[in-house]
């Protein structure tokens, strides 16, 4: 008597979507990121040099002035958005995304690590050649 094995076929899992929620096409020369439109965020990103990225009635992404930004006390109609979540009042979360060339991004990231290793040496002790306290360590077995 032969025992043969059954052979069960199954699909192959596969994943829907190897992008995520807030996925976006790079562009070249430039860093992106997404910012919340709430609480000056965006705002506060244009004063950095962040430009909202705009796009075109066919769907394709032009490099283009926003019309209607807030600072010109519109809204960012043209801006390439998406619905994130909802707020603590039941309002909508809208996501912007925003750009900025990447020599910029660069210098504003130099200077932030400038700022930082300047706090960080503050915090360091200063070298001198005064020691404070001892320390030891003992290791007892058996007690």
């Amino acid at each position: 008597m032969t025992s043969k094995k059954r052979v069960v076929s199954r699909p192959v899992r596969k994943r829907l979507a190897r992008k995520g929620k807030l996925y976006s096409i790079a562009r070249p020369g430039f860093k992106q990121r997404w910012a919340n439109d709430q609480l000056g965020n965006v705002e506060e990103l244009m004063d950095m040099g962040y430009k909202p990225r705009v796009k075109e009635k066919s769907g394709s992404v032009l490099d283009k002035e926003l019309e209607g930004t807030s600072q010109g006390g519109g809204s960012f109609s043209n801006a390439i958005t998406k619905k994130v979540g909802v707020d603590g009042g039941g309002h909508e979360i809208t996501a912007i995304l925003m750009e900025i060339p990447e020599e910029l991004f660069y210098e504003g990231k130099a200077a932030k690590e400038v700022e930082i290793d300047e706090i960080e040496n503050q915090m360091k002790p200063a070298q001198t050649s005064e020691t404070y306290g001892s320390m030891s360590v003992e290791e007892k077995r058996g007690t």
